[in-house]
């Protein structure tokens, strides 16, 4: 992942931070680095929850695989910055794929990926109130998560280059 302004690294502390007050059992895994990972970093030195929370940084596809399958649910707080808006969230494919549930932010592509309350929650960005709401439905809900992640699996397999391009060609076939 990339620690950068359009990421919500940030945010996205915040909200755990929020969570772990109310749910201490809670653990927070952050892959990834870039421009924000100093802020990052001193951030999480200040963080009451610092404790619970493992700081990886960049790590090979393989590994993230591996990482993917222990976790519970995967968090994007895209948000705009800079100029920059998230087109496709590959994590979030990725995420299902591997079969978590997600929560993410109504931004650019990604509520084209995850239809809320099947295969996770969005909510807008900068909302850490609404995104520590659906991460502690998340954390307590047990059921919850293995039914979300059933269905991002399969919404994941719809963005399969396969079946993209098929369904690309039918579009375009029945337009000529």
């Amino acid at each position: 992942g990339r620690i950068s302004a359009e990421k919500g690294p940030l945010q996205n502390l915040s909200a755990f931070e929020a969570l772990h007050r109310t749910y201490p059992n809670s653990r927070f895994t952050i892959i990834g680095d870039g421009p924000l990972a100093g802020a990052l970093d001193a951030a999480l030195a200040q963080s009451p929850a610092r404790a619970a929370v493992d700081r990886l940084g960049f790590r090979a596809a393989a590994e993230v695989a591996d990482i993917l399958s222990r976790c519970h649910v995967l968090l994007q707080h895209s948000r705009i910055a800079n100029g920059s808006i998230e087109g496709f969230g590959v994590t979030l494919t990725e995420a299902g794929a591997a079969g978590l549930p997600q929560i993410a932010t109504r931004v650019g592509g990604l509520p084209d990926q995850l239809e809320y309350g099947r295969n996770g929650f969005l909510f807008e960005p900068d909302d850490i109130a609404a995104q520590t709401a659906a991460m502690l439905r998340m954390a307590t809900d047990e059921p919850l998560r293995p039914r979300m992640g059933a269905a991002a699996r399969t919404v994941a397999g719809g963005f399969d280059s396969t079946a993209q391009a098929r369904r690309l060609e039918t579009l375009i076939l029945g337009l000529i």
